[in-house]
């Protein structure tokens, strides 16, 4: 209940807490995936970072139609 009211009566402070969170999660998981992973095959875990297989833009042109196959 302390953690609760510490959040609502400082909502600036509890945001700032709970982003600090998220971007410690996010860099434990870069770390894992640095560590348990070779860079060459580990996806990137930015979004902003062009990521080397995208599933929706390649499949359409790398696949044809069972249509123009035949």
């Amino acid at each position: 209940q302390n953690g609760q009211n510490g959040l609502n009566e400082h909502s600036q402070s509890g945001n700032g807490l709970s982003h600090n969170r998220a971007l410690h999660r996010v860099a434990q998981i870069r770390k894992f995936i640095l560590t348990h992973r070779p860079a060459t095959t580990s996806i990137p875990p930015s979004p902003t970072l062009p990521s080397p297989t995208p599933p929706s833009s390649t499949l359409p042109s790398t696949t044809t139609p069972p249509s123009l196959q035949t």
